[in-house]
């Protein structure tokens, strides 16, 4: 599997999902006209999201290593891997509450699920032959 899918569905997550967030939050919220900028809250956001979601990473990093080691398929593990995310997401925010709760539930649960299914789970790279360099896996759709 792709090493760096753990990394890059956590930090995309949390660099996008604020921007979705103040969208919901805008169009839906008490008061529509009146909106904070994002960019004034954007950097302490990242920070406090950051925080926050270390547990449900820590989490999601062993499922990703069992689901690695046990070698479950990508479709089963990308599955497995936002679903441990989303949980991680609604875990996190019934222990902190608040009133926004709803939207930064929708916001990073959509968030996960787009990144976590754009991004490519199994790398093109077949483990090092016996020279110990890589090797570029065949492109199957060419004769």
């Amino acid at each position: 599997m792709n090493k760096a899918f753990p990394f890059l569905h956590w930090l995309l997550t949390l660099v996008i999902a604020p921007f979705i967030s103040q969208g919901l939050t805008s169009l839906f919220g008490s008061n529509p006209h009146q909106m904070a900028t994002l960019l004034e809250y954007y950097p302490i956001t990242l920070l406090i999201s950051f925080y926050l979601s270390l547990p449900a990473f820590v989490a999601y990093f062993i499922c990703f290593l069992l689901l690695e080691y046990f070698m479950i398929s990508g479709k089963n593990a990308k599955f497995i891997l936002i679903s441990v995310t989303v949980a991680g997401i609604l875990t996190t925010t019934k222990l902190t509450g608040g009133t926004l709760m709803d939207d930064v539930n929708w916001a990073y649960s959509a968030t996960a699920l787009i990144t976590g299914l754009l991004l490519p789970i199994r790398s093109n790279i077949i483990p090092p032959d016996e020279s110990g360099l890589p090797v570029q896996k065949p492109d199957t759709a060419s004769p």
